[in-house]
């Protein structure tokens, strides 16, 4: 996914990319924004940012031959990290984001939202303050 990226990003001529990504994708969104280098911020809602933590809070079996976002190097301090939790969320709860959050990245925990409940209702507030953080 990040070759094929980094190919779109050349042929079109992409400058700067900002990556947004819900529950695993979250996860995606972390893993990529480190392997593009054009990213300048990674958004996650609802994120299992630390895999291995989120299956043992499960029970479940540890996901082999996937990257774990808490076990890789921190983002570049250029990229903005932004990682929104719900404080009601019990499939990817507040600990399980912020054992993953690195380096610069900041973590929102949004007490009234669960793992599905309520997070559209907060995409103009959270692209209003992406854009703060990188610039128009």
């Amino acid at each position: 996914m990040a070759a094929a990226t980094r190919r779109i990003v050349a042929a079109e001529g992409v400058g700067e990319l900002v990556w947004f990504g819900y529950s695993g994708g979250g996860s995606l969104a972390v893993l990529l924004a480190a392997r593009v280098p054009e990213s300048v911020a990674v958004v996650t809602v609802a994120a299992n940012l630390d895999i291995d933590a989120w299956a043992d809070l499960h029970r479940d079996a540890r996901l082999t031959g996937s990257l774990n976002p808490a076990r890789q190097p921190p983002l570049p301090d250029r990229v903005v990290q932004i990682h929104y939790a719900g404080g009601r969320d019990r499939l990817v709860p507040a600990d399980i984001v912020r054992g993953g959050v690195t380096g610069g990245g900041r973590l929102v925990v949004v007490p009234e939202f669960d793992h599905v409940c309520c997070g559209a209702a907060r995409w103009p507030r959270i692209l209003s303050e992406v854009e703060k953080a990188t610039g128009p």
